[in-house]
């Protein structure tokens, strides 16, 4: 679910300055790669505050977050939370690894919603689809009966369909963000090429300490 998360590794900083319209141009390139950087950060700590809280939780706080948990995979799907509950009593470890694992998807997904909220429904949307794959999964080990196991083939049939559909999508909504952003990189190159002398220069006198401050 790491969606376009990998794609923020370009190396699109072209601060240089140079006429009104390339230093406009150039400073809205460096306040996005600064917000990039700002929610990198944010996240990073976010991750760090997590482990922090986790540590330091109280069974009253533990309680209520697990139930919350629950609640939310209610409404992801209703038919996983007896299965969870099963899996409580005969191994609690891996039961608090899967909430944990719900949790975070749940968090990746909001924060994608709060930058496209295409991309947010999507993503939630693809975790909804490979729980239910994994409570048909469960059912079909356990179940006994022939003909509920033939329906059971026919759901995970459809449902592994279904998520295939989805995982299109998201490959297609990540190519449109690839496309975005190198045709943002071809529109940087060809203005540092018109410009290439007037960089160069600045670079020289930023070496050579001529001036006190200056953007490459």
């Amino acid at each position: 679910m790491k969606l376009l998360k990998l794609l923020l590794c370009w190396m699109l900083v072209l601060n240089v300055s140079f006429g009104l319209q390339a230093r406009d141009h150039e400073e809205d390139e460096e306040e996005r790669w600064e917000e990039r950087e700002r929610r990198e950060r944010d996240e990073e700590e976010g991750d760090e505050d997590w482990e922090e809280e986790e540590d330091e939780w109280d069974e009253e706080e533990i309680r209520e977050w697990e139930t919350e948990m629950v609640r939310a995979l209610m409404n992801l799907e209703p038919a996983a939370v007896p299965m969870m509950q099963k899996l409580r009593a005969t191994d609690i470890e891996e039961y608090y690894e899967i909430l944990e694992d719900v949790h975070e998807s749940l968090e990746e997904c909001e924060e994608m919603s709060k930058e496209d909220p295409a991309a947010g429904k999507l993503c939630r949307a693809i975790l909804q689809s490979e729980i239910r794959i994994a409570v048909i999964s469960e059912q079909y080990r356990t179940a006994k009966d022939a003909k509920m196991r033939a329906a059971l083939k026919g759901k995970m049939e459809a449902q592994v369909a279904e998520a295939f559909t989805l995982r299109m999508k998201e490959g297609e909504m990540e190519l449109q963000y690839i496309m975005k952003e190198m045709e943002e990189l071809k529109k940087e190159i060809e203005v540092r090429k018109t410009h290439a002398k007037e960089i160069i220069q600045r670079r020289v006198r930023e070496e050579l300490g001529e001036e006190d401050h200056l953007e490459w």
